[in-house]
């Protein structure tokens, strides 16, 4: 009988805990094909942010095969939009966001890594205002001149690393 009593506790705790857990840090898409880019992205944007070139190539891998998914199945639904969002805008960025994703899984080095992640950046900051649900936060470097993605408040640059950890500006969110 105390088997089945955990069982039952661990199969209420699952049910209560997995579907919060599957939206945090996604916001409002977190059952969207645009969770994946995204969680993809932000795997690239802390890898940069500490200096590691760890995973860049396997996690562009993930963003191109995402986005490509996204495209040829396409519904805003599943893209992640917002009633009323310019669908061919979107799916344009999804296009843009694939041949970043390409030019980032061969980067010769970080330095260029971090160049083709803003490549990738620009139409990714553009599909977030055309998101349904809580939108990720837009960080925008004045050093650098650029801006990215990221869910936390705590600012941690792709583009300059450990040497300015702190330098952006949370712009929109």
């Amino acid at each position: 009988m105390q088997t089945h009593m955990k069982i039952l506790l661990v199969a209420l705790f699952l049910v209560t805990t997995l579907p919060t857990a599957a939206h945090e840090g996604h916001g409002g898409n977190a059952d969207t094909a645009f969770a994946s880019v995204f969680h993809h992205y932000e795997a690239l944007w802390e890898a940069l942010a500490a200096d590691s070139a760890d995973g860049l190539a396997e996690h562009a891998e993930g963003i191109r095969e995402a986005a490509d998914a996204i495209v040829a199945d396409w519904s805003t639904e599943r893209a992640g939009l917002a009633s009323g969002a310019d669908a061919a805008e979107a799916a344009e960025f999804f296009d843009q966001i694939t041949e970043a994703a390409l030019l980032l899984g061969s980067a010769a080095d970080l330095t260029a890594a971090r160049e083709i992640f803003y490549d990738l950046s620009k139409p990714m900051v553009r599909l977030n205002e055309l998101l349904a649900g809580e939108r990720m936060k837009v960080v925008y470097c004045s050093m650098a001149k650029k801006s990215w993605l990221q869910r936390h408040e705590k600012i941690a640059n792709p583009y300059h690393g450990k040497t300015m950890a702190g330098c952006g500006e949370i712009v929109a969110s």
